[in-house]
């Protein structure tokens, strides 16, 4: 039987609050909104590299999305289906090598001359459709059950250093035939229809596209996927590997008539290029083009990163990296699985990942942040109220101390915290008149979610 193992809690004693080092009162102003939250995204590594992922899978994607909290799945279409032959049909087979396959994966070969015929016969989605029929179908299902959508976000994959050179999708309309082929293939396959299409990941990472690029494969895509019934789908991008980069990306995508009104995320990856200024630079622009935010990729990134990122670049979307599994796919990710006795393979977390419960699990798609102040620059809140009109405030909190959340409306509370040595450890509740405080103590660094129960 797999098991999900956390490390035990310890009980807070009565005497330690007085060595708390610091004393805050947060202020809530629900007049000043910020971002609507779009969700909380993750990856998993490809199937096919896995060893016996039908053991553990099950348990891992549980511990993520609905333990965890997470909403959103990237799911990934290399450049390379497209071609004469299904060159991942024929690695998995054992008659290409992987270093092989590695060649074509993001090589596309035209199907045919024409970008409004479709030669279904040279489009090969066997990567992709052991994905959904392994990773997003069980996890529609899951969620279902909690009574919770799953989003889907289809990515757009074309690292062309490591292929063949090919340009066929530099073409906005061979670009937009290979984006209507794949949403098709998903419809009609699995009647699947993706929420949004990230039109490219990373294209500062020596893909050969320029923002101005994007915004041409945007336009005609938009126009493709109108035509086709697929108007909803909204995009994504420009999904930078530098935080600085984005800015000048999206400017240029925004030039192409047509884009703007499309645009689901303006969105930025955390690997190179990130300051304060290029964050605030990036909210800037999301709010004067009325395009939401979103960091969706960064290994390794922890709370005090999706902290900053929701509070200064005004993220509606985050994204760590890898939800995780085995050897190196466990690596700063959320969940490492140990498969020391492969018969009863066990999840472990990762000891960072309780800090980014405290908000995904609470802080829900749909919920709207707003304005929230500290007397104390060692608990630093946010403040949001999800769709459902309860609140969810959270305070990461530098170091042991106790904090009033002032001016509360009417309602059942309480107060759950990590820190780490303790996970997911709650406070007594709390029935408040309007206007009251709730009072509360967290015993060391960590983060803490007051949650508004009713």
């Amino acid at each position: 039987m797999l098991k999900i193992i956390v490390p035990a809690v310890v009980l807070v004693g009565a005497a330690w609050w007085w060595f708390a080092d610091f004393e805050a009162r947060v202020t809530l102003d629900p007049a000043i909104e910020h971002q609507e939250i779009h969700g909380w995204e993750v990856l998993t590594p490809a199937y096919w590299e896995l060893p016996e992922p039908e053991t553990w899978m099950p348990a891992l994607l549980r511990a993520g999305f609905v333990d965890l909290g997470l909403s959103r799945y990237r799911l990934e279409v290399r450049s390379g289906v497209e071609g004469p032959v299904d060159e991942h049909g024929r690695m998995v087979a054992g008659e290409i090598e992987f270093s092989e396959y590695r060649r074509y994966w993001y090589r596309p070969i035209n199907d045919d001359d024409d970008p409004n015929h479709i030669d279904r016969t040279r489009f090969h989605f066997t990567e992709l459709d052991q994905s959904v029929e392994k990773i997003v179908l069980p996890l529609r299902e899951m969620l279902a059950a909690e009574g919770r959508a799953l989003a889907i976000n289809l990515a757009y994959v074309s690292f062309s250093r490591q292929s063949e050179p090919s340009k066929v999708h530099h073409d906005p309309e061979e670009y937009a035939e290979f984006a209507l082929a794949t949403v098709l293939h998903l419809k009609e396959k699995y009647g699947i229809v993706p929420d949004t299409w990230q039109v490219l990941l990373e294209p500062d990472n020596g893909t050969g596209f320029t923002g101005t690029m994007l915004g041409n494969n945007i336009a005609a895509t938009r126009r493709r996927f109108a035509a086709n019934g697929f108007g909803a789908i909204r995009f994504v991008g420009p999904s930078t590997t530098s935080a600085a980069n984005a800015v000048p990306y999206l400017e240029a995508m925004l030039k192409v008539p047509g884009v703007q009104e499309v645009m689901a995320e303006f969105s930025y990856h955390r690997y190179r290029g990130v300051s304060a200024e290029v964050l605030d630079a990036i909210a800037a622009l999301g709010r004067d083009r009325k395009i939401p935010t979103a960091m969706l990729e960064k290994i390794g990134a922890w709370d005090d990163v999706l902290h900053e990122d929701l509070e200064r670049a005004e993220v509606s979307a985050w994204m760590q990296f890898g939800l995780g599994g085995p050897d190196n796919a466990g690596k700063d990710a959320f969940f490492r699985v140990d498969r020391s006795d492969p018969e009863k393979p066990v999840v472990r977390e990762h000891p960072k990942t309780r800090f980014m419960r405290q908000y995904f699990r609470h802080v829900r798609s749909g919920a709207r942040r707003f304005a929230a102040t500290s007397s104390d620059e060692h608990c630093r809140p946010l403040a949001f109220r999800n769709a459902d009109g309860k609140l969810a405030i959270v305070l990461r909190c530098a170091r042991a101390g106790t904090f009033e959340i002032a001016d509360l409306p009417a309602g059942r509370y309480v107060v759950e915290y990590s820190t780490k040595d303790e996970r997911a450890e709650r406070l007594a509740e709390k029935t408040l008149e309007k206007g009251e405080a709730y009072r509360g103590r967290i015993p060391a660094a960590g983060v803490a979610t007051l949650i508004q129960l009713d």
